[in-house]
């Protein structure tokens, strides 16, 4: 019994030392790549491979653009001026990228693969969404959320605990900064 104690004690002082950062870096990492697919297959399969929701995104960004002049969320003037020139003319690119971008980000987090660059690149989109939103970026708001969360994903580099990255780290080490 003693021995048995003592293994579960050294088990214990593991997992509250270092093991339980990498445990909650991973359940963040499956769970916001849960709610990536989520959110991502629901636009794909709902038809066309996500160009369905094209009036989706543009009843949106128009919505964001005309916003009351005295609403507390305004959208920022260079970041409207993208929206208007650039997004709302080419609908039908901006819809395939947030549905498939979504998706893929998905798949990276939960296969633990390409993280860093995932969680960039998922955090990018996050952001982009925070501005459209009109909210203060540095306020709370759960795209700001999803972006800080992000960002923490890509920076500790999760996929190393659990995931593809963690293989590719070995396999190939001179390119160790992209895992």
């Amino acid at each position: 019994m003693q021995k048995y104690l003592s293994i579960l004690n050294t088990f214990w002082a593991d997992a509250r030392q270092e093991n339980t950062a990498r445990l909650s870096l991973i359940f963040l990492r499956l769970y916001l790549g849960a709610f990536y697919y989520t959110t991502g297959t629901n636009k794909i399969f709902r038809g066309d491979w996500g160009l369905e929701w094209q009036e989706s995104l543009v009843r949106t960004v128009n919505g964001a653009l005309n916003k009351p002049a005295d609403s507390f969320a305004q959208v920022p003037g260079w970041y409207a001026a993208f929206l208007e020139h650039v997004v709302l003319q080419m609908p039908t690119v901006f819809t395939l990228l947030v549905a498939w971008g979504e998706t893929l980000l998905a798949v990276a987090l939960i296969f633990g693969v390409t993280t860093r660059l995932a969680g960039f690149l998922g955090a990018f989109m996050a952001i982009n969404f925070a501005l459209m939103s009109g909210r203060a970026i540095w306020l709370p708001h759960f795209d700001t959320t999803l972006s800080i969360a992000l960002l923490t994903l890509g920076l500790a580099r999760s996929g190393r605990s659990l995931g593809v990255d963690q293989y590719l780290a070995k396999k190939w080490p001179s390119r160790s900064w992209f895992w």
